[in-house]
């Protein structure tokens, strides 16, 4: 049986509370205001979603579509495209282009829609901002990250807004709806799954590479639990009306974890899951897999239903209202999908690239999806029904797209060299501990983080952990260590670089403990004191 382990504790986070008003930044009450429909990701729609379906619309961008339409109460659709374009879309409901705003990276992040008609969305590397404007397109503010911000913005009911950033820059972070900074949480390897929010305002984010962590903060920022996987956790956290965490990870398996972190169960499937979870309130999620496979999992962990799709299945269910689930498949298969209730195909909908995008139903029953051949799709019923629908009735595709795309940017987009707030940049690098204050028995993790690149003559560098009695040990080996002798000698060291360090129990033996590394000039043959380091990163651990 594979081990998992849950960590507690209070963590101290960077925060800085600004003394400004904070506007209100609450979810718009559209069809479709963000990814996965709401704060808890059910992907639970009020409305039902077309049975006989036909090409509404199509618009082809100059870049791949894999972020997750948001649907307006005013009839816009809100969508960004990727590579080659860097233009986030607003569309009328007939597919016209209402405007657009070209940024300096890609825009993989979903957006988000305030109640005030405010948009906010994140941008890719070259850019790293994250956005927000006002309904007729006008730069509202940013934030300048360290990394791309390709995760999907939640708006909480407390007025602020919540957003994760990719390695180097690993922080999960919380805004007024001004631009002011609240508060950062620096998470081991970065963000990688879009935040849930909890009625009480507990935010619940999935981790990258090196870290496999699902974190869950209190609205202060101060830490309230970590569920630890085998892998990374792409998949977005879904809240269930039972208080439970629902998500997957790329270690082939589904998780549903009880309020306070304790494993309620879990569903092996045969490879990783990216795809986020969709839930009914009979508790039923419904999440896709890199096996091919859309499942249906009660809420007893008991399997409805599975349906096989021609490739993986990394979109995320939207749910209608009439039991309907729809989801796009990846290469070699390009479709989406529309399933009945009961696992049965309803139709399918080919189009010529990776269905990744997450699709969002309008309030006119129409669906919304984007895909890798750089278009933008509307589907909707069809008018007159007859009685008897072919239950795998594929629509055929439409060569022609219209409108002709305009790629330009609306006049009043354009934001001014002065936007603020801008970051406090990173330090050079930084020791990152999953806890700095965990209970004996419980795991720590040690990492370090290079955000800027070292270069100049050679140097010797030491991981180091000091013991509350003075003692020195390698972090590596937990060995005693002399510091007057040379280690790893290395010429420079190229940034951005993650590099966890230690991994251990956390033993019965209360103190602070300082885990460090040192970098020394090789000119040096004689280190006498510590202040001898051209970089000293250090940060502290109490155990209780």
């Amino acid at each position: 049986m594979r081990s998992r382990v849950c960590i507690f504790g209070s963590v101290c986070c960077v925060m800085v509370v600004f003394l400004a008003s904070m506007l209100n930044a609450q979810l718009a009450g559209s069809p479709w205001p963000m990814f996965h429909h709401d704060v808890k990701h059910t992907g639970m729609s009020g409305y039902a979603g077309p049975s006989v379906p036909r090409l509404a619309w199509s618009y082809v961008t100059d870049g791949k579509v894999r972020t997750s339409p948001a649907a307006g109460n005013n009839g816009l659709i809100y969508i960004g495209s990727h590579l080659h374009d860097n233009n986030l879309y607003v569309m009328d409901s007939n597919g016209t282009l209402n405007w657009s705003y070209l940024a300096k990276g890609g825009v993989s992040s979903s957006p988000a829609l305030g109640f005030d008609g405010r948009v906010y969305v994140g941008s890719d590397e070259g850019d790293n901002n994250f956005y927000t404007f006002h309904s007729n397109g006008s730069f509202s503010w940013s934030y300048l990250t360290m990394s791309y911000v390709d995760l999907s913005p939640a708006l909480g009911s407390d007025g602020r807004v919540y957003v994760g950033s990719n390695s180097p820059d690993n922080n999960f972070y919380v805004f007024n709806s001004n631009g002011s900074f609240v508060w950062s949480y620096v998470i081991i390897s970065g963000a990688y799954s879009s935040a849930a929010l909890g009625s009480d305002e507990r935010v619940y984010v999935g981790a990258d590479y090196g870290d496999g962590n699902v974190y869950s903060f209190n609205s202060n920022g101060s830490f309230n639990w970590s569920y630890l996987t085998e892998s990374y956790v792409q998949s977005s956290p879904a809240l269930g009306t039972d208080w439970r965490v629902y998500f997957g990870s790329n270690d082939n398996t589904l998780y549903t974890l009880n309020s306070n972190c304790s494993l309620a169960w879990s569903y092996i499937t045969r490879r990783g899951v990216i795809s986020s979870p969709a839930l009914r309130s009979d508790g039923t999620m419904y999440i896709g897999s890199g096996d091919y496979n859309l499942y249906a999992v009660s809420s007893n962990c008991s399997l409805k239903w599975s349906y096989a799709a021609g490739s993986n299945v990394t979109s995320s269910p939207a749910l209608g209202d009439d039991g309907g689930v729809f989801v796009g498949s990846n290469s070699g298969d390009n479709n989406l999908y529309a399933i009945n209730s009961n696992g049965s195909l309803s139709w399918s909908y080919l189009t010529g690239g990776e269905v990744y995008s997450s699709p969002a139903l309008g309030g006119d029953g129409k669906l919304y999806f984007g895909s890798e051949d750089n278009a933008i799709y509307c589907i909707e019923q069809v008018p007159t029904v007859t009685a008897t629908a072919t239950p795998t009735e594929t629509p055929t595709r439409t060569p022609t797209h219209t409108p002709t795309h305009t790629p330009t940017n609306s006049p009043t987009a354009t934001p001014t060299e002065t936007s603020t707030p801008t970051s406090t940049p990173l330090p050079t690098a930084m020791i990152v501990v999953n806890n700095p204050a965990p209970n004996p028995g419980t795991t720590l993790t040690v990492a370090f983080l290079l955000t800027k690149t070292i270069t100049g003559p050679p140097f010797n560098a030491w991981a180091i952990v000091i013991l509350p009695n003075g003692a020195v040990l390698d972090m590596f080996t937990l060995k005693p260590v002399n510091l007057k002798k040379p280690d790893a000698k290395a010429r420079g060291l190229l940034a951005p670089l993650f590099a966890p360090i230690l991994r251990a129990l956390v033993p019965n033996a209360p103190g602070r403990y300082e885990f460090a590394v040192l970098f020394f000039d090789q000119k040096i043959k004689q280190i006498t004191r510590r202040s001898q380091a051209f970089l000293d990163v250090s940060s502290f651990v109490t155990i209780q």
